[in-house]
């Protein structure tokens, strides 16, 4: 899509294309759980293990690619350095995955980082995953998504070139003449409980 090629393309190298999120976890968290859950939750939405080919302007899907989550030792006083680091730009170079997943572990806490790439991802979605990984860290597997955004786009191309897409747009201006919106129309609530996340 047109929006996938801006975040690739336009916001390349620029933290506008990440969507991320870090959670303090209690010490007691147990690490190895976690780690599964995260990779059990990854291979739910295999959308986040592309890659980009910046020739073709595609992203190359790797579902059965291994999960790239980190497990870092670190201390308190290192960590309050790291923290302010945690976004770093996608750049989309060959091997670069989707998402950047770690899991910092210091003698007060366990630290979660998760950061995704817009060009698959928003902050719909982020919450999304994130429930995911809550049920599967509470033992639940997590079900194979269905219609990933792959599927999306090729729907959306198919209703371009048939022009429902353009029938659409019409119906939906005329649904809404008239009617004027202030402030903003996303108000969601993603009913995520920050404080039992896991």
């Amino acid at each position: 899509s047109n929006l996938m090629k801006y975040f690739i393309y336009v916001i390349n190298g620029n933290t506008v294309g990440n969507v991320p999120s870090s959670f303090e976890l209690p010490l007691n968290t147990d690490i190895a759980r976690l780690k599964n859950a995260i990779s059990d939750a990854l291979d739910a939405h295999p959308a986040l293990k592309g890659t980009v080919d910046m020739k073709k302007a595609v992203i190359c899907r790797h579902d059965d690619a291994e999960n790239v989550i980190n497990i870092i030792e670190t201390t308190e006083a290192e960590w309050a350095n790291i923290k302010d680091h945690l976004v770093t730009p996608f750049t989309y170079k060959p091997d670069e995955i989707l998402y950047h997943i770690d899991i910092y572990k210091t003698e007060k806490a366990v630290y979660l980082r998760i950061d995704l790439s817009h060009a698959v991802s928003d902050g719909v979605s982020l919450g999304m995953f994130i429930r995911e990984i809550s049920r599967a860290y509470d033992g639940e597997k997590p079900e194979r998504e269905k219609m990933t955004f792959y599927e999306y786009l090729l729907d959306e191309s198919e209703r371009m070139k048939n022009g429902s897409y353009e029938r659409d747009g019409e119906k939906l201006a005329d649904i809404y003449k008239g009617i004027k919106i202030g402030g903003s129309l996303l108000n969601l609530d993603h009913g995520m409980d920050l404080n039992k996340i896991i």
